[in-house]
């Protein structure tokens, strides 16, 4: 009868033990959109674009927004920030910051790589994640997006972008602590 209790435990203990790890490694994936203004780079930018009327080809160029979630549940608004260039051969390449302005600071950032179309003043963006903190702490993942830029003739062009994430929560010590002690506490009040 002991033996039995024991191994009853332990398939418990294996069974939450699976359970707590197949949550950490579940992915956050939402859809989001994300509006804002592309700017001649932020000084002190290496390469600043020249004025309008040249076209911003091989300069950095920086896009400030505002990204909400549209679906996925997750924490919205964020601050964006994009520090890109368009190659000659129409490439875009560069870095990209969600910022969570709340205490709970949930920012993640990486890298941008996709191609502009001039016919219609769009980019499809692929996106992956290198980084982040907050619920994104180690993140790893990836995103695409396309982005409608709006030329104006009196300010800076505007821009509108729809697209989604997916974003692995990293596996975490305290998880798996939390089903070490799980199995032990089980395996000990059956015996």
């Amino acid at each position: 009868m002991k033996a039995l209790n024991s191994l009853r435990a332990f398939g418990v203990g294996v069974a939450v033990a699976l359970l707590l790890s197949g949550a950490a490694h579940a992915a956050v994936s939402f859809t989001f959109v994300n509006e804002g203004v592309a700017l001649p780079a932020i000084p002190p930018a290496p390469n600043p674009c020249p004025p309008p009327p040249a076209l911003p080809l091989s300069c950095d160029i920086t896009a400030l927004g505002q990204a909400h979630t549209v679906s996925g549940g997750m924490f919205s608004p964020w601050q964006f920030l994009s520090v890109f260039q368009i190659s000659d051969a129409f490439a875009v390449t560069g870095t990209f910051l969600f910022d969570d302005p709340s205490s709970a600071n949930n920012d993640f950032f990486g890298t941008i790589s996709g191609l502009f179309d001039v016919t219609t003043f769009s980019s499809m963006i692929d996106y992956v994640v290198t980084g982040g903190s907050g619920v994104f702490a180690s993140a790893r993942g990836y995103g695409s997006g396309r982005v409608q830029i709006i030329p104006s003739t009196d300010g800076p062009p505007t821009y509108v972008e729809r697209g989604q994430f997916s974003i692995p929560e990293p596996t975490t010590a305290g998880l798996l602590l939390v089903a070490g002690l799980l199995i032990g506490a089980l395996r000990r009040r059956l015996t």
